[in-house]
């Protein structure tokens, strides 16, 4: 495989981003959830969370009054215990929505209606198998009469089925072609994204119109999504149902919670039958609590009371974390006008027994400190991001272990085994979270001073064996407390992917230093290090910037954003200058093969200003022959203003490394954020 394709074939294993811009993570998490199976049976889950109210367990629970939501699903609940905790807290089967148009535009159908697919730098583009990270033509009557009859021919075979999905693939490229055009350009912006929503409701309209000439009880399904969350500027079929998306966690903000009030409102005046909500109460992606109880019961109540009739969680909970808080949004669901202060009573009551008061005052305390953070607010913040360790410092995480040992000694007291056992959990999950806090903090304290000390502070350099030493103890505490909690309460915590919260490691170059590294001469690997050579043209669709013209080799992907840029400046008689701003999720990247022998730096040239939840990562990816990984090294530039440092990472490859990828990710960039790179590097020394 040459050096180009290799590059080509790295772009999908190199990009860090959200489930939005790289769906392929949402496919391995499920693919790690189904190889990590979590051994739980129904006599367990009864142990470990309360029943729904009222009832025995065994006894079917109590049919929901007239307040509650249609349908009631939590994703990731089922594979616990096949249904049981789920089926006794009311909850059940929901409509389809979600991502489905990959089944009814199949990758296959490109050979012989290419026009069904999206038009990319002037040419209709075939999906690859492997990957959705495309949407199909929407903007066509053929695609949408297509659609429609794939709608009907599902409900031709299951005739029971009451919706059909139409939901949006997990994706942001939608083409090019003037149907779209039509709908997107030029563009303009919702919580700083692309608005696309007249595009995708008025393709769902025409689905749904031709569906109810046949069938006009059915219900067409479709996701208010990402690009799609603003209300599109015309009325709705009544068959469509869409679902509403939000990170919700972030309704403590008083001017997020006026702007998604006023959304819920729009969107109930479109002229649908029915319309859903979309949560995420992670769980997954979390080592700390997210608790937020008060602000899902306000919000489910009053989405209730605007007109929203159906409910779907994304949950994968942290059962030993997230405490209350998937019970109380199942009893709500059934009525969201009950109290929440009394079932949140029942529940420490009922659950945490003799050990009620303690417990209740330390998710309390949880809940305060998430409501407590500051800076913007967008979709899934700290998600699988190191910026949520910040949430629990010292003084809190100290005032939070002292209530679970209140509770435990509350429990040991009345000789409650069953509230003693309860304790366990939530001690051993938070053991999680306070390990994971102290290597972070000890991590970013090491990669402050390799920084420093590579400038030449030599209290820095003075100061960097005590802190090397400190960030080697905790990860080894952290990884090891994972490990034991996850063998002796496999149900505390959700199966993460390990190398979310291990991935950046600056112990590599602080190593490096102590040794009296320096960069020294050696061949360039990279081609085009300086990006000196001619720039390729931005590959822009409907006005937005996709992929940015960096040089040959070089890969460049982007998530469009509103005000973004991503630019070599300079005119290439000198080094050039990659200027970031305001980038949501981007990847700049080269993939080469690596020496047989030998070792080598990679270093680059980094002026930088970092908000605390934005991710600047360096890597570097090894492969084997037949492209699978088989080794890292990643750092991540601390949050705050740096100018002129020059990161370095050391490079012995694998035994078997074949390929490597030299990556530059971005995420989160946050309003006055800005970042420069130069004199990129990879020095290597046979």
């Amino acid at each position: 495989m040459s050096r180009g394709s290799f590059a080509l074939a790295l772009a999908g294993l190199l990009t860090v981003g959200t489930l939005a811009a790289n769906p392929a993570r949402r496919d391995n998490h499920e693919r790690w959830r189904r190889l990590h199976p979590v051994p739980l049976t129904p006599e367990l889950a009864r142990w470990f969370l309360p029943g729904g109210l009222g009832y025995e367990p065994g006894a079917e629970p109590p049919p929901p009054g007239p307040r509650a939501f249609l349908t009631r699903t939590f994703y990731g609940v089922d594979s616990l215990d096949g249904g049981e905790w789920a089926r006794r807290n009311g909850l059940g089967p929901g409509l389809q929505f979600s991502h489905n148009l990959a089944n009814v535009f199949r990758p296959e159908l490109f050979d012989t209606h290419p026009e069904f697919f999206a038009l990319i730098d002037g040419e209709r583009s075939r999906p690859r198998p492997t990957r959705i990270n495309w949407n199909p033509e929407l903007g066509t009557p053929e695609s949408a009469a297509f659609a429609a009859r794939a709608a009907n021919a599902h409900f031709d075979a299951n005739p029971e089925a009451l919706s059909f999905s139409v939901g949006i693939n997990d994706a942001l490229r939608y083409g090019d072609s003037e149907a779209t055009r039509r709908w997107v350009y030029p563009p303009r912006y919702f919580r700083q994204m692309p608005v696309y929503s007249d595009l995708v409701f008025n393709f769902t309209n025409s689905v749904a119109a031709q569906v109810a000439e046949k069938r006009p009880d059915k219900l067409i399904g479709a996701l208010a999504y990402y690009w799609t969350e603003q209300v599109p500027d015309f009325p709705l079929h009544p068959q469509v149902v869409p679902f509403l998306t939000a990170d919700r966690s972030q309704l403590f903000n008083p001017a997020f919670r006026r702007e998604e009030s006023a959304l819920q409102q729009a969107w109930a005046q479109k002229g649908t039958h029915r319309l859903g909500l979309y949560d995420y109460i992670y769980g997954y992606g979390f080592l700390v609590p997210r608790i937020h109880t008060t602000t899902l019961a306000r919000h489910l109540r009053d989405a209730r009371r605007t007109g929203f009739t159906d409910y779907f969680a994304e949950l994968n909970s942290n059962w030993g974390l997230d405490g209350p808080q998937p019970w109380l949004v199942a009893q709500l669901l059934q009525d969201p006008e009950q109290s929440p202060r009394a079932l949140l009573a029942e529940y420490y009551r009922r659950y945490f027994r003799s050990a009620a008061g303690p417990m209740r005052a330390f998710y309390e305390k949880c809940e305060a400190l998430w409501a407590g953070q500051g800076g913007p607010v967008y979709w899934l913040k700290h998600y699988r991001n190191d910026s949520q360790a910040a949430l629990f410092p010292p003084e809190a995480r100290r005032r939070l272990r002292a209530h679970l040992d209140a509770a435990a000694r509350a429990a040991a007291d009345a000789g409650d085994e069953k509230a003693a056992a309860r304790v366990a959990l939530v001690s051993a999950a938070f053991s999680v979270s306070e390990r994971y806090v102290e290597f972070n903090e000890a991590r970013e304290a090491l990669g402050r001073a390799v920084l420093a000390a590579g400038g030449g502070d030599e209290k820095a350099l003075a100061d960097l064996s005590s802190l090397r030493a400190a960030d080697r103890t905790t990860r080894l505490a952290f990884v090891e407390t994972v490990a034991l909690v996850r063998k002796a309460q496999p149900y505390a915590m959700a199966p993460t992917i390990p190398v979310d919260f291990a991935r950046a490691d600056w112990g590599p170059s602080a190593d490096w230093l102590l040794a009296g590294g320096k960069l020294e001469a050696g061949r360039e690997l990279l081609a085009d290090a300086g990006w000196m050579g001619a720039r390729r043209p931005d590959l822009r669709m409907a006005g937005l910037l996709y992929e940015p013209g960096l040089t040959e080799p070089w890969v460049a992907r982007t998530e469009p954003w509103e005000g973004l840029i991503a630019e070599l400046r300079g005119d290439g008689t000198d080094l050039r200058i990659l200027r970031l701003e305001n980038n949501r999720t981007s990847a700049f990247e080269q993939g080469l093969v690596c020496p047989p022998t030998g070792s080598g730096t990679a270093s680059w040239e980094v002026s930088v200003r970092i908000s605390p939840t934005s991710q600047v990562l360096f890597r570097v990816l090894w492969y084997d022959a037949y492209q699978a990984p088989c080794g890292e090294t990643t750092v991540q530039i601390p949050a705050g203003e740096w100018k002129g440092v020059v990161p370095v990472i050391p490079l012995v490859p694998p035994s078997n490394a074949f390929f490597l990828g030299f990556s530059l990710n971005l995420l989160h960039q946050q309003r006055g954020d800005w970042l420069e790179i130069r004199n990129v590097s990879l020095k290597w020394r046979d």
